[in-house]
């Protein structure tokens, strides 16, 4: 299955072994898969983390008054918020499903050492909103990913396979990724991924900006995305739209 929505095409390529850079949506089908469950439809139950540069990992995260300071903090809690049953299958879905949890990042720069390692479904990692003009820089310090996606349901696992078949998947949006030498913006690795509940693999990456973090040797230079798909138990139909690449090797290296 292809890793790109099959309504979308390149609008342009980048130079040597780049992969199209950019995507534009052509129908009103595609246009609806791309609002998603984290348009935030008035149907929709989800709950949101709110993570800022002063905030505190000992607070809650549940308001932007008392955000957390790390996006690690504020993944971890979603374990937390599926205990709580506020994330639950006993919840009303909507045609978009259950939701799952939004991660809303404050305007600024987090630095991160190790992966943000999250699940291909129920989370969105998201610059906040109402900050026009302001930039959520999300930076690497080691050549490892910045974001790792390598796990089905990851803390939703407690909710089983019908709770877990009513999650959306997961996505990043309206990040800068800064990458260091021989870094990876965003590694989507489902080689391990166990073939039920029997749902796409569909991570969304919207909007986007990956950028290396200086000049490097051309061994040296980071990848944007690197997906490896899994042994063909499921499909991969990961949504990569209106993305910037910058200064690395691959904008998009499909393994798979």
């Amino acid at each position: 299955e292809p890793n790109l929505v099959d309504s979308m095409k390149p609008l342009h390529t980048l130079a040597g072994v780049m992969l199209a850079s950019a995507f534009t949506i052509t129908d009103a089908v595609a246009q609806q898969q791309l609002a998603g469950p984290w348009a935030h439809d008035a149907n929709a139950v989800w709950q949101t983390l709110y993570v800022s540069p002063n905030g505190d990992d000992a607070n809650q995260g549940w308001t932007s008054a008392d955000p957390f300071e790390t996006i690690g903090a504020a993944v971890a809690a979603v374990d937390g918020l599926v205990a709580l049953g506020l994330i639950s299958a006993a919840q009303t879905p909507s045609v978009y499903g259950n939701g799952g949890v939004t991660i809303n990042l404050a305007p600024g720069t987090y630095t991160v050492a190790t992966p943000i390692e999250l699940p291909a479904f129920g989370v969105c990692i998201e610059a906040g909103r109402g900050g026009a003009g302001s930039q959520v820089v999300v930076r690497g310090s080691l050549p490892v990913p910045v974001f790792s996606i390598s796990e089905n349901y990851g803390p939703f696992d407690a909710l089983g396979a019908v709770g877990q078949g009513l999650l959306p998947a997961s996505e990043i949006r309206n990040l800068t990724i800064e990458c260091p030498s021989k870094a990876t913006g965003l590694s989507i690795d489902m080689r391990s991924a166990a073939p039920a509940p029997e749902a796409d693999i569909a991570v969304g990456v919207i909007g986007c900006d990956f950028a290396a973090m200086g000049m490097y040797p051309v061994l040296d230079l980071p990848i944007g995305i690197q997906i490896y798909s899994g042994s063909g138990q499921r499909s991969m139909r990961n949504r990569i739209v209106s993305n910037d690449f910058e200064g690395l090797v691959y904008a998009v290296d499909i393994h798979g």
